[in-house]
């Protein structure tokens, strides 16, 4: 038995970065991955496709993992990466994109978008109490790796 827990979120950091500095990180994905916590590997799938894999949480004998695969778009003159769930790969399913705009004088300003189904492998039952604890975790996470960029860019 699982459920689906879906969440919607929208964030924003400012960075002291120039907006093409942002925008040649958020695009190279791979790199980009290496900023994201309890994140256990991006892979190449080809064709700007790339299976993201978290690191699985539990104990020895139970645990999950969320994994999960995206087709990337760029559009370096907007400054914009958008991506649409893939849904053969993984076990959830996310889109959303990245926007970098000018700010002027060497700031930008990074909105990160996302529309997630995270699939979740424990019985329906326990949905009440386990919904929030995911959506509080993904929050946090999408938090963290924002001033993950931030810090990589300001340093």
């Amino acid at each position: 038995m699982a459920f689906t827990q879906n969440i919607q979120l929208e964030r924003t950091v400012d960075i002291k970065a120039p907006a093409d500095q942002v925008y040649n990180l958020v695009a190279n994905v791979p790199k980009l991955g290496k900023l994201l916590p309890k994140l256990d590997r991006v892979v190449d799938e080809g064709d700007d496709v790339y299976r993201w894999e978290a690191e699985k949480v539990g104990i020895q004998s139970y645990n999950i993992q969320t994994v999960y695969g995206a087709r990337y778009r760029y559009d370096p003159a907007a400054r914009r990466v958008e991506w649409d769930p893939v849904p053969e790969i993984g076990n959830s399913r996310m889109g959303g994109f990245w926007q970098v705009d000018e700010l002027g004088e060497g700031m930008s300003r990074l909105t990160f978008s996302t529309e997630a189904a995270l699939h979740v492998p424990v019985p329906s039952l326990v949905k009440l109490a386990v919904g929030p604890l995911v959506k509080h975790e993904f929050v946090s996470a999408v938090e963290r790796f924002l001033e993950n960029i931030r810090s990589h860019l300001e340093s």
